[in-house]
């Protein structure tokens, strides 16, 4: 009996994801992708000038990803991956570093002793947290409830008070939506909260791949025919076009590309079909990451969150065996447009003022990475597109799809496997 034939146009997480489990329920899949290596915007390529693989940009795991280690686990790169056993932060601020480390103990209760030991806040703004930590908790924080809220104007209401959001929530919002907390819709943010980081345990730890993020993805080829270095121009049914002329047919088409590349390889009358003709006007933010060869190690923890209470443009700042320290800037418009030159003065002056005795002759070399189209930006209140449509056999793929997740990997992830199932 002839396999099913499919084609994934982007390799992409969500294209992956999509790939692997099409594979498994026995499609017979092909997989094509323009650039050189698989994640797209959360993959690696090869940086000439020092000779290694770099990613497009430093991303973090949660230990809440179901869906992402799931894929991994099967793929057998999930152990590439390291996680602390629990979530364990620190801060930086002019006044000093300020750890914020989950106990050892069951669920939510670890995060109680962090709160209570975090130099960081005050004893009123502890409370304000502890507070929202235990309606949380006891389920009183219900995403579903927050109808079409931003983030900001939800935590104010339940208690949280504008200094606390500024110097504990808002890097938080900022990694989850790349976007600050008054341009994040609450019911999504609410739930990362919720299934990740008031969990407690190994849900709310940070991790971080210990190899090139394509390498995560790379046991892809075993199973799926990965077609890199070659790109779809036109999809016509359930034929695929591509770019050097070659035509594709299958049973099934996974459209798993970015929102504002996604109609233009579709017909005319097929995105007014669908009603997609927005989505190539589909506002973006960018990320700006800084990678740094340096002299010796100088940040005091290998996971750093910049308080949001001292003034600068970088949010995360993590410490990578092997390569040194990358630096990130999330919602970063202004920065995405400088030069590289002024970027890393702009981040040795925050460096100077939040970690205490650097000095800028420590970083030896320095390469910059802009994605100016990092995260699709989702408006409040807007409805997000089913990955199934109205065209027999073509079903879409994406961190800006109806997933009930933020864009994030485990957005994609998430995308790809429901997509796959819609063809199912």
């Amino acid at each position: 009996m002839n396999k099913k034939q499919a084609v994934v146009v982007g390799g992409g997480w969500a294209g992956c994801s999509a790939a692997w489990r099409l594979a498994a329920a026995g499609w017979q899949v092909t997989l094509v992708e323009k650039r050189k290596s698989l994640g797209g915007r959360a993959g690696s390529n090869f940086y000439p000038r020092w000779g290694m693989e770099l990613d497009a940009g430093q991303h973090l795991f949660l230990g809440a990803y179901r869906q992402t280690l799931d894929l991994l686990q099967e793929m057998g790169t999930a152990d590439k991956i390291h996680f602390d056993p629990r979530l364990q932060i620190c801060f930086l601020n002019s006044k000093g570093p300020a750890a914020f480390k989950a106990a050892a103990l069951p669920g939510p209760l670890g995060l109680l002793g962090a709160f209570v030991s975090f130099d960081l806040l005050n004893g009123k703004e502890k409370r304000e947290a502890l507070s929202f930590g235990l309606k949380a908790w006891r389920g009183w924080l219900d995403p579903s409830s927050l109808g079409d809220r931003d983030t900001r104007g939800w935590l104010v209401d339940c208690g949280q008070s504008p200094a606390l959001i500024r110097k504990f929530w808002e890097p938080f919002c900022l990694a989850v939506f790349n976007a600050p907390s008054d341009q994040a819709p609450a019911p999504l943010f609410a739930k990362v909260m919720r299934d990740g980081f008031l969990k407690g345990g190994k849900a709310s730890a940070l991790g971080v791949s210990k190899v090139p993020l394509s390498h995560l993805l790379t046991p892809l080829n075993a199973k799926v025919q990965v077609r890199l270095g070659t790109g779809a121009k036109r999809i016509h049914g359930k034929e695929v076009i591509l770019e050097n002329g070659e035509v594709l047919r299958s049973d099934a088409v996974v459209l798993a590309l970015a929102p504002w590349l996604a109609s233009r390889q579709l017909e005319k009358s097929v995105v007014a079909r669908l009603g997609i003709e927005d989505l190539s006007a589909m506002k973006a933010s960018p990320i700006v990451t800084v990678y740094a060869k340096g002299t010796q190690p100088f940040l005091p923890a290998p996971i750093c969150a910049f308080s949001a209470e001292d003034l600068g443009p970088f949010h995360w700042a993590i410490e990578q065996p092997g390569l040194g320290h990358s630096f990130v800037a999330s919602f970063a418009a202004d920065l995405a447009s400088m030069p590289a030159t002024r970027i890393l003065a702009i981040l040795e002056r925050q460096l100077i003022a939040q970690v205490p005795g650097f000095d800028p002759a420590w970083i030896r070399e320095a390469a910059v990475f802009k994605e100016a189209r990092a995260t699709p930006v989702f408006r409040i209140g807007e409805a997000r597109r089913s990955q199934k449509t109205l065209v027999p056999g073509l079903v879409l793929a994406g961190d800006w799809t109806d997933t009930g997740l933020p864009a994030t990997i485990e957005g994609a992830v998430l995308s790809g496997k429901l997509a796959a199932a819609a063809l199912a």
